[in-house]
Formats: C-alpha cells, structure tokens, sequence
C-alpha cells in the first residue's frame, strides 16, 4: 500500500459538517479537520489496516494528507485516558468505517498508540539530522 490510498469500495464520501466549503490547508489535527473542515472520507484506511496486519508504508507526494490520514488512525485506535486522551468516537459517526460492521468498530479506542513525528527534524549531514532526532 505505498500509495497511502485504501482500496476502491464505491464512490468517494467528501464530508463537510458546518457547510461552510473551506479546505484545512496545514491543519494536522483529525478532529479539528473533522469537526470543521471538507475532506474526503479515509477512514476505511483503518478498516484496511486491520485487515492486512504487518508494515505499512504510507508514501505520497507533499500535501496530500499523509499527516491528516495518519491523525486519523491514530484518533481512531487510540484508547481514551481520563484527562488526558478524549474518546473520539462522535468524530467517526455517518462515516464510512461507522458503516464497515462491528468487527472494525470494535477496534475502535481499544489500543495504547504511539506518534512520533519527524516532520521536525532534519539536517544536511547524518549527524545533524541524527542530533535533531536525539
């Protein structure tokens, strides 16, 4: 799955629940985009994900929603801690993994998760950039 797309399973959801038409151009955040925001529904990428097991490689061009997809799973498997780690259930209700059967939704906030992001780090020889990761 290096394309960071699921399988064709009908025609795209394009979601937009205040109407009011505006892209999240630079907005990571899976329940501000949610909330919010047009996007186009991936959440059958979870769906997919639980399906195959193993590694996957999400790799797209810049701007193309790698961050916001990867939100997305993580809002959607992460389990809720009390004052710390909401539950996110109400951002996934009338979109396409709501629909996908029980099984995927029992997934659903069940798993510790982890997101390291690197989109920070960087530097023009390996050890600068291995600095910037340390």
């Amino acid at each position: 799955m290096c394309n960071g797309s699921v399988r064709a399973r009908g025609p795209a959801n394009i979601v937009d629940r205040r109407g009011a038409g505006i892209v999240p151009i630079g907005i990571e955040s899976f329940a501000d985009v949610a909330r919010s925001f047009v996007y186009v529904d991936k959440t059958l990428l979870a769906a997919e994900l639980i399906d195959m097991r193993g590694v996957t490689l999400f790799c797209r061009p810049r701007r193309f929603g790698k961050s916001t997809a990867l939100r997305m799973l993580q809002s959607y498997f992460e389990a809720p801690v009390e004052g710390h780690i909401e539950d996110r259930r109400e951002l996934f209700e009338g979109l396409a993994i709501s629909a996908a059967g029980d099984y995927y939704t029992s997934e659903q906030g069940a798993h510790p998760v982890i997101y390291l992001g690197l989109n920070a780090c960087g530097g023009d020889t390996w050890e600068a950039t291995k600095a910037s990761i340390a």
